[in-house]
């Protein structure tokens, strides 16, 4: 069996506007207008052809001034109509992970980067959830003081919304201001045995992850309006490219993106859409560590992708696939895995690692030549050097160019 692992660079080889920044700057845009020039244009909110957005934008992003010069004939016959504007700009305004992103983040390169930005906020709200020592009655409220200059509590006490206001104590000796912070009452629960409030932490994460869940909504909205749709257009008046029967030759996809861009360019009905696909929900959050199971870290599995995947159908088709793959290894079949467009990056370490364990080869293809250095040094973090050494001995593991990939390159 012929397996193939599809990251996002699958998406950019067509010229698709997937990436990170591409997301956050037409978000932006369309809630803020242009932030590039000095004398910002109000809003105005009514039935914008997709192509003025882009054409507003491009200069501001490469990637989308790619995507509009290939598919400017899309972009310019299809609408967002008023009222689609109207309901991203309510998510985004509510949802302090978008404003977190957008404000903070924007310039980060690639989706990896927004999992460990994620993984940082849940860092910091767990420093302060876990010592309990620091929060104190204040007028009958709980709070506690805090020094505003700290960037990890400027994460937390700016941009999300657990307190109800701040009260300037005094001046330190140092010349910085003490302001105490007073956790809403909603986040807060009494004590029977000793009679005080606490944080009710439970409260706290559930309440940050069902944000995160609406930050995932945003980026679906985005996805399907910017990306799905512009690509069914197209291919309603036939494919994207070529067919290569490289890409007709997998008996099984395994795909992490959200679009379906490779079912619908090459007709496949067994690609395993791993974190979600546009118009059934889409899968954010972090890859698991080794404290997942152990007591108060237990609480932040909410945040875990394997978590999400299992409480989702994405789990049953994937165990699907390991299951024939398996089955294949105890016949003594190899399966060869090829990957396309993944980074291979730690984030995804638990599936990489099972994937490639029941792989006979695996084959590697890579756009520019020195991706090829960051696949080793990502694929030596997740199996070590001794295993990552077993698999070039073994002769598992070739690296090709994407150039390679035609009618004479199929193994």
């Amino acid at each position: 069996m012929k397996v193939l692992l599809l990251g996002n660079g699958f998406d950019l080889y067509h010229y698709l506007p997937t990436t990170y920044y591409c997301f956050l700057t037409i978000t932006e845009y369309l809630v803020r207008g242009d932030t590039s020039k000095s004398t910002r244009k109000q809003i105005t909110i009514e039935d914008k052809p997709l192509g003025r957005i882009m054409a507003e934008v491009e200069n501001n992003c490469p990637m989308l001034q790619e995507s509009y010069i290939r598919y400017k004939k899309e972009y310019d016959s299809m609408i967002l109509e008023e009222k689609e504007q109207s309901s991203l700009i309510k998510m985004c305004e509510n949802n302090p992970w978008w404003r977190f992103m957008v404000e903070e983040c924007k310039n980060d390169s690639n989706w990896i980067d927004v999992e460990k930005n994620i993984r940082f906020v849940i860092g910091v709200f767990d420093s302060f959830l876990i010592d309990d020592d620091r929060w104190k009655q204040y007028n009958g409220r709980l709070s506690f003081k805090h020094n505003v200059s700290r960037v990890t509590e400027k994460v937390v006490l700016d941009y999300f919304d657990f307190f109800e206001e701040e009260i300037i104590d005094n001046i330190s000796c140092w010349g910085g201001i003490s302001n105490r912070k007073v956790v809403k009452e909603k986040y807060t629960i009494k004590d029977r045995f000793e009679n005080v409030k606490r944080i009710d932490k439970n409260k706290v994460v559930e309440s940050l992850f069902e944000l995160l869940k609406q930050f995932a909504q945003i980026l679906e909205f985005y996805l399907y309006h910017f990306v799905e749709n512009v690509i069914e257009k197209r291919l309603s008046e036939g494919p994207l490219e070529k067919s290569n029967s490289f890409f007709n030759s997998f008996q099984t996809v395994i795909s992490f993106n959200y679009t379906k861009t490779y079912e619908n360019q090459y007709k496949a009905d067994s690609v395993v859409h791993l974190h979600g696909k546009i118009g059934d929900g889409v899968i954010l959050g972090i890859n698991p560590d080794s404290d997942d199971e152990k007591g108060s870290a237990a609480q932040y599995i909410l945040f875990k992708k394997y978590y999400q995947r299992l409480i989702s159908d994405t789990f049953d088709s994937f165990r699907n696939t390991i299951e024939l793959m398996e089955a294949d290894k105890k016949r003594g079949l190899a399966d060869d895995v090829y990957v396309l467009g993944h980074s291979l990056d730690i984030t995804d370490e638990d599936i990489i690692r099972e994937v490639f364990s029941l792989a006979g080869s695996i084959y590697i293809y890579y756009h520019r030549p020195e991706e090829e250095e960051k696949y080793i040094r990502n694929l030596i973090r997740i199996f070590g050097k001794k295993e990552f050494d077993d698999l070039i001995r073994k002769q598992r593991l070739t690296f090709y160019s994407i150039e390679k990939i035609s009618e004479s390159s199929i193994m």
